[in-house]
């Protein structure tokens, strides 16, 4: 019970010498250095890639635009007839009589 009443005091005490910390010459100049935002230069090969991605994008659009494409309903007409699937040619028209 002693030795704990002991380590007490001395754990209570050991405080008592602390000094203040000095941040020494010139801290607070390298941390408000540090905490300045400045922009991270754009490197030439970031540029050079970013010009060949919006080639390849603007190349791809015109293929597309360019290709031809067929009928939508020849288009179901070719694919129903490789399946075997009869694709009646009509259509459907709204009558009051529905209602």
């Amino acid at each position: 019970m002693k030795n704990l009443e002991e380590e007490i005091s001395k754990t209570l005490h050991s405080i008592d010498n602390i000094q203040r910390a000095d941040p020494g010459p010139f801290f607070y100049t390298r941390l408000s250095a540090k905490m300045e935002v400045r922009p991270m230069p754009l490197r030439w090969y970031w540029k050079v890639a970013m010009v060949a991605l919006l080639a390849f994008n603007v190349g791809s659009f015109v293929l597309i635009g360019n290709s031809n494409t067929e009928d939508t309903e020849d288009g179901l007409n070719d694919i129903s007839s490789e399946y075997l699937y009869y694709v009646p040619d009509y259509e459907l028209t709204f009558n009051e009589d529905m209602l």
